[in-house]
């Protein structure tokens, strides 16, 4: 059986993003959280449904210890529901891969990845498109964590990626960023992945405002969102999101903000962004994990939502 420590960054992780309530000198946990699930996945034996990323079990911030998908996947079965985040975040990584693989092709020369806790996309493809530039923001800890990690994976941090520290409590993107080389001008993909729901509204909308201002006609930003419902309707919670908003608020990260549809449709529009794409984790599910079988790999995680949005 795989370790205790993996058991529980599966079972409390649910939707956790890298964005949570952390300590300006402490690493950030639910990070690592997230990392571990990306790390469980990326064993699947079916490629269909395989987590892509090969890198994470490398980069994770906490110490852990994977064996057999056997063992994973049977603790999984056992308890669907406490483990939905896990198929939510596979469906997830392939989509914001599949994100930027289109924002490479289409031009995209730089990538912002805000709260980027352990992400692995700059490393893992550097080689496919060189001419890419990465811009990992995040708290000053995690970073440091991450850099640490980054060397023994990979024997040295690579140059082609710019950590950008950002303690948003003090500071903001338009003072930051420029700083470490972002160019306004050149297209760019911004990720923002498992933030929106730990942050107020305001933080939300400053970001899409900063992408339409700071940043060249068609670059795009990909990011998902809690619904409404997930947040308010404790009694008509979508499935498994009950388990996780308790697990995440005993372990001092509640969720604080759920969208409707149309308010975030709104919100994309008043920013003066276009909205590409809104699909539900359910539609992520059909679209990733269907096996070679035909099968569905597992139930997503529900009340989840993500957004594809570009400039004009």
């Amino acid at each position: 059986m795989f370790t205790r420590l993996v058991a529980l960054l599966l079972i409390l992780s649910c939707i956790s993003g890298s964005a949570e309530p952390v300590e300006p000198d402490q690493s950030s946990w639910s990070a690592s959280v997230v990392c571990a699930l990306r790390a469980a996945a990326s064993l699947h034996p079916d490629p269909k449904v395989r987590n892509p990323d090969y890198l994470a079990r490398n980069l994770c911030g906490l110490p852990f210890e994977l064996r057999d998908y056997e063992s994973i996947r049977a603790a999984v079965t056992r308890a669907p529901e406490e483990y939905a985040g896990y198929f939510y975040v596979n469906a997830r990584t392939h989509y914001i891969d599949d994100a930027l693989n289109r924002a490479a092709r289409d031009g995209a020369t730089q990538v912002v990845i805000l709260g980027a806790g352990f992400d692995s996309r700059a490393y893992r493809f550097a080689s496919k498109y060189p001419r890419l530039r990465f811009f990992e923001v995040d708290l000053p800890a995690t970073q440091s964590r991450k850099k640490e990690l980054v060397r023994l994976a990979l024997g040295a941090v690579p140059d082609y990626v710019r950590f950008v520290p950002v303690d948003f409590n003090s500071q903001t993107l338009e003072s930051e960023l420029p700083a470490f080389g972002f160019d306004s001008h050149a297209r760019t993909l911004f990720i923002l992945e498992g933030v929106t729901m730990y942050i107020e509204r305001s933080g939300t909308e400053a970001t899409l405002a900063f992408v339409r201002s700071r940043s060249a006609s068609r670059s795009r930003i990909v990011f998902d969102y809690m619904t409404r419902e997930a947040r308010e309707s404790a009694d008509r919670r979508p499935f498994g999101m009950e388990v996780a908003a308790k697990a995440l608020a005993e372990h001092g990260e509640p969720l604080v903000t759920g969208w409707t549809q149309g308010e975030l449709a709104a919100l994309v529009r008043s920013t003066g962004l276009r909205m590409n794409s809104d699909l539900s984790s359910e539609e992520l599910g059909e679209l990733y994990l269907r096996n070679a079988r035909g099968d569905l790999d597992g139930r997503v995680l529900g009340g989840n939502r993500i957004v594809e949005a570009e400039t004009p």
